[in-house]
């Protein structure tokens, strides 16, 4: 339901692209089948490019990767639903937006 979520509060963000390019290395089939049901609902499939995660794009992927589970746990702490993994790597809600969420926060591209 995150995912969902996510999509339609940044619906206008996607809409802006003729098309939205996935990567992912189909690794597991739970998130590969997610991907495809959220995008493919959101977006519409004629709006989703899914590309083949390889190599020549690792770089790419682990920065996206990092990037969704910044969001992910600032949605997560703002819920009070973390996980005591999270509270242990990230520390508090504090320690967390100064240390991580905000760093990352100056790199978006506008």
């Amino acid at each position: 339901m995150i995912w969902f979520s996510f999509l339609f509060d940044t619906l206008q963000s996607f809409q802006e692209y003729d098309a939205v390019k996935i990567y992912y290395d189909n690794g597991q089939n739970e998130v590969t089948n997610v991907l495809h049901a959220a995008f493919g609902y959101v977006l519409g499939a004629q709006a989703v490019i899914y590309k083949e995660c390889d190599p020549r794009h690792f770089r790419l992927q682990q920065i996206a990767d990092y990037i969704c589970e910044i969001e992910l746990a600032r949605i997560k702490y703002e819920r009070s639903e973390q996980s005591k993994t999270e509270q242990i790597f990230f520390g508090s809600y504090r320690d967390f937006k100064k240390n991580h969420l905000r760093k990352i926060r100056t790199k978006r591209i506008r």
